[in-house]
């Protein structure tokens, strides 16, 4: 197999994959209220033993593949400027993946090349030699062994030779003599033809389109679409439009962000005179300004609609819990009642996908016409 992209990477460019998204019932009562990279060892949790070893192996880039009470980790390290590292973070989404599984998931973020690690391995060894081993190979994959002959776990690997001959989980041989010493190095393409989550298999980083796509699941357990936003705020900024997947809106974009950025409010709803014709009316508004939002409470004075498309600051989240279920409604309500929710009032209709009827109409609408 030819790889001649193989010599223009680095070793230590290689960003690590870390698999940390089970649910460590093996450490429980321990790991009930914390991940297991947050275990304390010496003094610490875990990870930050793991981050100085990568650290001082000249590994800087981490893509932790999380689940099970991952936000705790977000919130403890962030992006790992002060680790002097780069993190960034894949959840499994509403449920668990398993390791490879959250490894494909995390593809978009990880690149052609990258080592795999497990999140309660302390591995003490020369990264840098390993990947240069693996590079010069020209393989799909490589996994490190450690003669083992039964004495840390049941021995899984054939080796001889310097070749990896046998690997068997479930089927063992007399010749089994090493373990899957728990690092690997891998090439994207290994997992050609495993499942894929439909939607960034077919857009993947989104540069086909001429955008920047990136991806926050919610983790083990869905978190509503108040709650999908607070674990998507490192990668949101300071401010951000926020819009429904169901949602086709063709407005002007630039002059709704333009309102909000000089209304100096921590948040922003579009508004449209519904009247009741498109769903049931929820909110007040007048003389350009939004009086009050409500979805279950109906007053005769709502002839409006919450249009779909809405502006916020980062701090429009503040003292609503992470990790939790969180309508996005409950934080628009509250914002209006403290005064801090604009609204800017939008003349064309919305359309929609969310039902058989919204479906049509906007397939209608898109159609080319003959």
């Amino acid at each position: 197999m030819s790889q001649p992209s193989a010599f223009r990477l680095s070793p230590s460019a290689l960003p690590v994959a870390l698999l940390a998204g089970g649910m460590a019932t093996r450490l429980r009562p321990i790991t009930e209220k914390i991940p297991k990279l947050l275990v304390e060892v010496a003094g610490e949790p875990f990870f930050s033993h793991q981050l100085r070893l990568l650290r001082a192996a000249g590994l800087t880039k981490i893509v932790l593949c999380v689940g099970y009470l991952g936000q705790q980790i977000v919130d403890l390290y962030g992006d790992g400027a002060k680790w002097g590292v780069q993190i960034d973070y894949s959840f499994d989404g509403p449920k668990l993946l398993g390791t490879g599984g959250a490894l494909i998931q995390a593809l978009p973020k990880l690149g052609d090349a990258f080592y795999v690690l497990y999140g309660d391995s302390y591995l003490p060894v020369d990264y840098r030699a390993v990947g240069d081993f693996f590079l010069r190979s020209g393989q799909l994959g490589l996994m490190t062994v450690y003669e083992n002959r039964g004495r840390y776990d049941t021995s899984n690997v054939e080796f001889a030779g310097g070749r990896l001959l046998r690997y068997d989980k479930k089927n063992k041989t007399p010749a089994m003599h090493h373990i899957d010493y728990g690092l690997g190095v891998f090439r994207a393409a290994a997992f050609d033809g495993f499942p894929r989550d439909a939607v960034v298999d077919l857009y993947g980083d989104g540069a086909k389109w001429g955008v920047q796509i990136e991806y926050s699941f919610d983790g083990p357990k869905l978190l509503g679409t108040g709650g999908a936003l607070i674990q998507a705020l490192p990668k949101l900024g300071d401010a951000f439009y926020v819009l429904y997947g169901d949602s086709y809106l063709p407005v002007d974009y630039r002059a709704v962000g333009d309102f909000f950025l000089r209304s100096g409010q921590l948040g922003l709803m579009t508004v449209y005179e519904n009247h009741g014709r498109y769903d049931t009316s929820n909110v007040e508004f007048a003389g350009g300004r939004l009086l009050r939002y409500d979805k279950k409470n109906k007053t005769p004075a709502m002839h409006h609609i919450d249009y779909g498309l809405g502006v916020f600051r980062a701090a429009a989240f503040d003292g609503f819990p992470r990790d939790a279920v969180v309508d996005l409604a409950a934080v628009q309500t509250q914002l209006c009642q403290q005064g801090q929710l604009a609204g800017y009032e939008i003349k064309e209709r919305f359309y929609e996908i969310g039902s058989h009827e919204g479906l049509a109409e906007l397939d209608t609408l898109l159609r080319p016409r003959t």
